[in-house]
């Protein structure tokens, strides 16, 4: 489910829409549905800057990796972010070539982790349909 949302931010998507809550009542042990879905609508609204920011224009993000790591790159108050989902059932290692965002570093914005950016490009690790956003910090 959160891997759905963020891949519609990917693809350019400034709203996004859910399913009723009623659905709970119609179906018994489907409150997990709802659980997830209001951890992921929290996450969303979190990162609001994000969905409204304009994407980068004529910036396409590299991927290896087979096409499973789509990418996008937005900028929020001049500050780049690059927005990850991998689109497989498998864990996934590769470089995202990002041009002109020079040196510095890619800091995960979920888990704090940082990423020392070589030569306009970030190397990391997905797990299956996992979601990273990183805010880029130049030196």
């Amino acid at each position: 489910m959160r891997a759905m949302a963020w891949l519609r931010v990917v693809y350019g998507a400034s709203e996004l829409w859910t399913y009723a809550y009623s659905y709970l009542h119609d179906t018994p042990g489907s409150e997990w549905h709802w659980a997830d879905l209001l951890a992921v609508a929290h996450e969303l609204r979190r990162c609001e800057p994000l969905l409204v920011a304009p994407e980068r224009a004529n910036i396409g993000v590299l991927t290896g990796a087979g096409g499973a790591i789509r990418a996008c790159v937005r900028d929020v108050g001049g500050v780049p972010y690059v927005i990850t989902v991998n689109v497989s059932d498998d864990s996934t290692a590769t470089r995202l070539v990002v041009p002109r965002i020079g040196a510095g570093r890619a800091i995960e914005i979920h888990d704090a982790r940082t990423i020392v950016l070589g030569s306009d490009a970030i190397a990391d690790s997905w797990q299956p349909y996992e979601v990273r956003v990183y805010r880029i910090e130049r030196r």
